[in-house]
C-alpha cells in the first residue's frame, strides 16, 4: 500500500504543519511524518490540539494491533512480517508537537508567509486556512460545516482572493433542511416510540462530533421535560474522551441552553469492557456506541444482543456506506452475519437524516460566492469526480471565478496574481489507469504541489512569480482503516519549506480536508510541552471497509448526514 511507502518528499525539509482539524484521515499520518524526520510544529486551534492528544496515540495503537493480527494470519505464514505505518509512541510524539493559534489572528508559520485561521464549523476546532505569500492571497476551505450547525457559528472567511481551493464532498447533493428544534422533535418522537416498546434504543454513533450532538439534543429534551428520566449509556471510551474536550470549551459553544449537558445525571460513560458487557441484560435504555457504521467496536456486541429483540430499536443517525453492516441493516436485511453467526433482525430499524457535518451543494455555492471576487482560479477538490463536475458546471454557469477546475493527479499549474491558473506543460502526469481509478474509487487522495520562485527586485518581490500545483496519487482501497490512512492525510496541503529565495510547497488535497505545512518561527509559548497521560482506547471507526462514498472522520468519529 502507498501509505507504507516512504514519503515522496524529505520529511526533515518540512518545517511546520497547519492542521485544519482532528479527523484521523486529515491528521493521521502526522505520526509517520514525525517518525520520518519531521521536527517542526503543528499549528492548529486549541480544541484540535486537545483532541490530537488521544486521537493520534489511539490510532497508533490500532495500527500496532491490526498489524500484529495480520501477521498471525495463517495465509501469511513464511512471509515477511508487516510493519505498522506508525506506533502509539509515534502518535504521542506527534501530538506533543501541536501549538495552538487563536482564530482570525495573523501569524507567521514561515518567515515571509502569513497565515490566518477561520471557523469552518465542521467539527470542534476545525478551520479554513488563509495564506498571504509573495503577493498572493490564497484560501483553503477545509471541510465546511452546514449553516446553523449545533455548537458553532456559520463558516466564516474574508473575501477577495487570487485563488481558492474548496472542498466538494456534497457538491451534487442538497440536504433536507431541518432546524435544531425540528431535529429534536424528530429525536423525541423516536425515543418515545422506542421506550414504549420496553426494549433498548441502540444508536450507532461516530465518537467525535455526532455523539456530542446527540448528547446535546437528548439533554435538552430531558432538561425541558419533553422526555422522562431514563438511563443513557455512552459505550465508547473514545467518545468519552472527546466529550471531555467538548466540556472544556462548552462556554464558547452555541445552542447549549440551560441546565447540564455533557455531565447530565442521566448520562453514564462506559469505560471498561466488563461494564459494557453488563449492558447486554439492559432494557429500557438508550445506548450510544461506536462505530457509526457498525463495522467494529462495541456497537457490534449491542447489535448482537438486540437485533433479535422485537422490543428493541436500532436508530441510524449517520451515513451508512455500501458494504457496511450498518447499511445492510438499514436496507432491510432479515438476517445478518456476525462472528460467524446468522442473526435474525426483528428489531425496529429507524433513521433520522437531519444531522449533517458537511455543507451541501447550496452551502458550498454560498460559501464560494461570499469569497468574491476570486480574480484567479477556483480549484474544486475533496470529492468524487462526478460530484465535482456537477458542482463545477453550476459554478461556471454562475460565473463564480475566472476559471474553475478540478486538477487531475499530476497536473501542475502556474499561479499568478489576478490571473487564471495555467497548467504547465512537460510535467509528469498520471497514467490513464490512475484517471480511471480516480473516477471509480472515492477514497483517492490527491497531492497538490505548489512551487514559487520570486525574482529579485520589484514591489515586494512580486514580479515574475511562479506557482505550480501538481497532484499525485495515494490510494489503498481502504480509505478509512488505520492501514488505509492516505499519504496525503497527514501532510496535507500545503506542506511548505523554504530554500533561500525559492519557496516550495506541497499542497495535498486528501479527498477530505487540507492540513498546511510551513517553516515556523521560534516555538510559541502556547506550544504543547507538558507530558500527557494516555489510556487504552479503541477507535473502531477506523476499521470501516468497502466504502462506496468518500467518508472522513468528520464521519467517524464525527458527523455526516445520511444521503
Amino acid at each position: 500500500m502507498l501509505n507504507h511507502q516512504a514519503f515522496a518528499f524529505q520529511p526533515s525539509a518540512i518545517e511546520a504543519v497547519i492542521l485544519s482539524h482532528a479527523h484521523i484521515d486529515h491528521c493521521g499520518l502526522l505520526p509517520k511524518l514525525v517518525s520520518s524526520g519531521f521536527t517542526g510544529k503543528v499549528w492548529c486551534t486549541s480544541p484540535t490540539r486537545d483532541l490530537l492528544a488521544f486521537m493520534l496515540p489511539d490510532a497508533g495503537r490500532i495500527q500496532e494491533n491490526d498489524t500484529a493480527r495480520r501477521n498471525r494470519r495463517p495465509d501469511r505464514a513464511g512471509e515477511q512480517p508487516l510493519e505498522p505505518i506508525f506506533t502509539e509512541r509515534d502518535g504521542t510524539k506527534a501530538a506533543l508537537r501541536a501549538c495552538d493559534i487563536p482564530l482570525e489572528t495573523w501569524f507567521e508559520p514561515v518567515p515571509g508567509i502569513r497565515a490566518r485561521l477561520w471557523n469552518a464549523a465542521h467539527i470542534l476546532g476545525s478551520v479554513s486556512v488563509e495564506l498571504a505569500v509573495g503577493g498572493l492571497r490564497l484560501l483553503f476551505s477545509g471541510d465546511l460545516g452546514p449553516e446553523h450547525k449545533a455548537f458553532y457559528p456559520d463558516p466564516a472567511a474574508p473575501a477577495g482572493f487570487d485563488h481558492v481551493i474548496c472542498e466538494s464532498t456534497y457538491g451534487d447533493h442538497t440536504h433536507k433542511q431541518a432546524t435544531i428544534r425540528q431535529r429534536r422533535t424528530l429525536l423525541q418522537g423516536e425515543i418515545r416510540q422506542a421506550m414504549a416498546l420496553g426494549g433498548n434504543l441502540i444508536i450507532p454513533v461516530f465518537a467525535l462530533e455526532r455523539t456530542q450532538e446527540l448528547l446535546l439534543d437528548i439533554a435538552s429534551l430531558l432538561n425541558a421535560g419533553r422526555l422522562p428520566r431514563m438511563p443513557v449509556y455512552i459505550d465508547s471510551p473514545l467518545a468519552g474522551r472527546a466529550t471531555e474536550v467538548f466540556g472544556r470549551y462548552a462556554d464558547g459553544l452555541e445552542d447549549m441552553g440551560r441546565g447540564k449537558i455533557f455531565d447530565h445525571p442521566s448520562f453514564h460513560y462506559i469505560e471498561s469492557s466488563t461494564d459494557s458487557i453488563a449492558l447486554n441484560a439492559a432494557s429500557g435504555a438508550i445506548i450510544l456506541a461506536a462505530s457509526g457504521m457498525c463495522e467494529g467496536g462495541r456497537i457490534r456486541h449491542h447489535l448482537r444482543h438486540n437485533l433479535a429483540r422485537a422490543d428493541s430499536t436500532i436508530l441510524f443517525v449517520g451515513f451508512q456506506a455500501a458494504g457496511t453492516l450498518g447499511r445492510t441493516i438499514l436496507d432491510g436485511a432479515k438476517r445478518v452475519r456476525m462472528w460467524g453467526r446468522s442473526i435474525v433482525v426483528q428489531a425496529r430499524v429507524r433513521q433520522i437524516n437531519s444531522y449533517a457535518g458537511h455543507a451541501d451543494r447550496d452551502g458550498l455555492i454560498g460559501w464560494i460566492e461570499n469569497r468574491h471576487p476570486i480574480t484567479g482560479s477556483l480549484f474544486l477538490t475533496h470529492g468524487e469526480a462526478g460530484t465535482i463536475e456537477s458542482l463545477r458546471a453550476e459554478l461556471v454557469a454562475r460565473g463564480a471565478a475566472r476559471s474553475i477546475m478540478s486538477p487531475d493527479i499530476g497536473d501542475c499549474y502556474h499561479l499568478a496574481r489576478g490571473g487564471a491558473a495555467a497548467r504547465r506543460r512537460g510535467e509528469p502526469h498520471e497514467s490513464k489507469s490512475w484517471r480511471s481509478q480516480r473516477s471509480n474509487r472515492p477514497g483517492l487522495a490527491k497531492h497538490v504541489r505548489e512551487s514559487s520562485r520570486q525574482s529579485q527586485g520589484g514591489p515586494r518581490g512580486a514580479s515574475n512569480e511562479r506557482r505550480a500545483i501538481s497532484r499525485s496519487a495515494s490510494y489503498d482501497g481502504c480509505p478509512t482503516s488505520p492501514a488505509g490512512l492516505r499519504e496525503g492525510s497527514a501532510c496535507a496541503w500545503p506542506e511548505a519549506w523554504s530554500d533561500g529565495r525559492r519557496l516550495t510547497a506541497s499542497l495535498t488535497a486528501t479527498d477530505r480536508l487540507p492540513v498546511t505545512q510551513f517553516r515556523p518561527r521560534a516555538a510559541s509559548p502556547n506550544c504543547v510541552s507538558r507530558e500527557r497521560g494516555w489510556d487504552r482506547r479503541d477507535i473502531p471507526e477506523l476499521r470501516n471497509r468497502n466504502h462506496a462514498r468518500p467518508q472522513s472522520l468528520y464521519d467517524y468519529p464525527g458527523s455526516r448526514s445520511i444521503r
